[in-house]
């Protein structure tokens, strides 16, 4: 353990020495002022690369929110031309009802033969 610990107090500093029986090497003041550079070093590191992370977090979130929101606008936008092509098949259909007879459509949704008029 340690032999003995001398403590002295030089401009508000407590400056440590002792000897251990493991060891015989002594820490000088430059020795804690270094290791403290290097710890609080370490502490800004870490600190960059905490907002470095949360910087690429966000950005990560901003791009999937906008392609979420590109993504809706082009699904609203198909929507809205499928319907319109819709209303001119049926309009068609309607208007020319002889088209049944040789351009029967499928209703994918059952499956089996039925004219448009008719799903309208």
């Amino acid at each position: 353990m340690l032999d003995e610990i001398i403590m002295g107090v030089n401009n508000g500093l407590i400056l440590l020495e002792g000897e251990t029986k493991a060891t015989t090497g002594k820490f000088s003041l430059s020795d804690h002022r270094q290791l403290a550079h290097y710890l609080s070093l370490l502490c800004f590191l870490l600190t960059i690369v905490t907002l470095l992370q949360t910087l690429c977090l966000v950005q990560i979130t901003l791009t999937s929110q906008s392609q979420s929101a590109l993504q809706e606008n082009k699904l609203r936008e198909l929507t809205n031309r499928l319907e319109k092509l819709n209303q001119s098949h049926h309009l068609l259909f309607t208007q020319y009802p002889a088209l049944n007879e040789y351009c029967p459509t499928s209703n994918s949704s059952t499956g089996g033969a039925a004219s448009t008029a008719e799903a309208h």
